[in-house]
This record gives C-alpha cells, structure tokens and sequence, in this order.
C-alpha cells in the first residue's frame, strides 16, 4: 500500500478511519479496556515497526475515529528514530534537549527523547490541547 503524506494519516491509515478499517492494516491490535476517565477515547495497542526499529504501537480513536499514534521504543533508540522522522517529515520546526517536533498541515508530530513518539491529526492536536488547557484550568482554581 502506498504510504499517506503525513497530514493525511499515519502509516497507510487515513485520520479519521474507523476501528474496522485500522484493524484490516494491523489485525493483531488488542483494544486496551475503555476508560471511564476519558470515554470519546479508544486505544488499541500492537507490535510494529518503525525502520526496522521495533516500536510498541498505541493507536488512539478519538469518537471512533483515528486520531493519533504513539510509539513506545527503546531511549537507546532515540537518535535513530529522530533520524527516520527528519528523512519523512524533514527539517524540524523546534528541536531541544528533551524533544523534537513537526508542524505538517496541522498534524503534530514529536519525538521524545524519553523514547516516546506522537503523531496526533489536526483534530486530535486541538482536542489534546483543549484537554490540557482544562487540566491545567482545573488545577489552577481559575
């Protein structure tokens, strides 16, 4: 299959698909048990592989509808995999100590050098910022 342009979706997976259809691209992902905490989210997690670097693959749905994927790999991995993510999505918009992160078209995309990586859909960006700025709001008292 021909791989998305990174606003497009992550992998050969469109934002937005449904859980039928990212389970025909990775029919081994097991549902995480729902949580009450935050019921518009699904997670199903499942092996793969990011340039030959194994990653443990969260996909997240937001309302049913797939909205980011996180990668969980080994910290040594880090450089390697900030190397794989320039070579796709290019030149870095910011780059620190503690990560890196792309801008495509309103997709967001970070590499944690933690050994964690995010590449969230427009939609998902702004519902995960409106969420943080609630918890932040939250703690804050106002």
């Amino acid at each position: 299959a021909e791989e998305l342009k990174p606003h497009e979706g992550f992998e050969e997976i469109r934002w937005g698909a449904s859980i039928g259809e990212v389970q025909k691209v990775f029919p081994t992902a097991r549902a995480k048990p729902l949580d009450a905490g935050s019921p518009r989210e699904n997670v199903y997690f499942v092996g793969s592989k990011i340039g030959g670097i194994h990653v443990e693959l969260s996909l997240v749905f937001l309302d049913n509808k797939f909205g980011q994927a996180i990668m969980h790999f080994d910290g040594a991995e880090t450089e390697r995999v900030v190397d794989i993510f320039k070579e796709r999505y290019g030149k870095p918009a910011a780059e620190t100590p503690k990560a890196v992160t792309w801008k495509m078209n309103g997709t967001s995309i970070m590499v944690l050098r933690a050994g964690v990586a995010t590449v969230s859909s427009p939609e998902f960006a702004a519902y995960a910022e409106r969420r943080q700025q609630r918890v932040k709001d939250a703690s804050s008292g106002f």
